[in-house]
Order: C-alpha cells, then structure tokens, then sequence
C-alpha cells in the first residue's frame, strides 16, 4: 500500500521468526475510514430492519425495502473493502528467515507496490547447477553429490532434486537444482563453487 513506515526495525543481515511483524504503516486515517464504514453499516442495518417490519405490516412499499436491502449490502462492501486496507497496514513474516535487502528506512513515505525489504527462506537453501546435458545418460533424481564452495572452502553433502524442463541446444547444457544436506548456518544465498558426481566417468 502507499503510505508512511510508522515501524520498520530489521536491517539487512537481521533474522526473523514466523509471525513476526516486519513492517508497520501509518494508518490512522485507515483506521478512521474503517470505523465511519462501521458506522454506516449499522445505520443502513437498521434502516433494512425497520423497513422489512414496516413491508410485514403492509405499511411500505416493496421497492423502498429493496433499496434499503441494496443500501445495507453496499454499506457492508464499504466495511469489507476498509478492512481489507486495514489489513495492509501490518505486514507479517510468512516464515522464519533472514532480511537480504532492506532499501526503505521508517517513517519514509512508499508507493504503492515499492519493494519494502527482500526476505529469505535459508532453512534449506536450493543448489542451481549447469550440467552438460550428457550427464543425464548417468545422473537421477536422488542421487548424491558432493559441494565444495568457494566462501567456505568446505564440501557438503547434497541431494539432486529434479532438472529444468529444457537443454540449451547452443551450450548443449541442463539447468539441475539440489538440496544440501544437514544444517549448515554458515551457509548463505549466492555462494558459488562446484559440485562433484561420484557417478559421472
């Protein structure tokens, strides 16, 4: 949504739990809106309910409780469409990870649809590969890999998981993506090394 960061305390690096609230707007005029949406409702809801007793009665005519009704059910879409505002104004971690990118600062005013911050799933970090596609005359899924990486200097065990659904037909080349075993935490997005297949000759 477009608004002012009332709260943002994660910076780039910092680690987050499920649940936890990332970004905060000011939504005070959010708030006013959906309460006056409230309000209306409440007041249509009676207008509605007066009328119908009246139609039982014979003393009103249909049409004018059919514009009550339609007056109540747009009253109604007002509050639905208020609280699905108020709804923005709080933006929760979907899962536990680590920031990557945080370009806003609070109190800044955003756009909407600006990027807030770039948030990361690390739990079980996805190998990419680029394989000559021969090698799919020896690989499967499920076989087991070793990855060595160039920041750590360590080998990992790994697990290949699947392969992209195409060959490059100039580099005569497969994309294959694996999943590195255990918990490794000094692990993060964008290592780059080599992977290394016992059953390749």
């Amino acid at each position: 949504m477009a608004g002012r960061i009332d709260f943002l305390e994660l910076r780039d690096g910092d680690r987050f739990e499920e649940g936890q609230v990332l970004v905060r707007f000011d939504c005070e005029a959010v708030q006013y809106n959906a309460a006056i949406a409230r309000a209306l409702r409440n007041k249509a809801a009676k207008v509605y309910e007066n009328k119908r007793r009246l139609g039982q009665l014979g003393s009103i005519a249909a049409l004018d409780i059919d514009v009550a009704a339609a007056d109540l059910a747009q009253a109604s879409a007002e509050v639905d469409l208020a609280e699905e505002r108020l709804s923005r104004c709080e933006i929760k971690a979907p899962f536990p990870g680590i920031t990557a990118e945080v370009p806003v600062k609070r109190y800044q005013y955003v756009n909407e649809g600006e990027p807030l911050m770039q948030i990361l799933d690390d739990r079980e970090l996805e190998v990419e590969m680029l394989l000559p596609s021969i090698w799919l005359l020896y690989l499967d899924v499920g076989e087991r890999f070793g990855l060595t990486l160039d920041e750590t200097g360590k080998t990992y065990e790994a697990t290949l998981v699947r392969f992209s659904g195409r060959i490059d037909a100039v580099s005569q080349t497969i994309k294959a993506y694996g999943r590195v075993e255990g918990d490794n935490p000094e692990l993060l997005a964008g290592m780059s090394g080599r992977a290394s297949f016992p059953q390749v000759p």
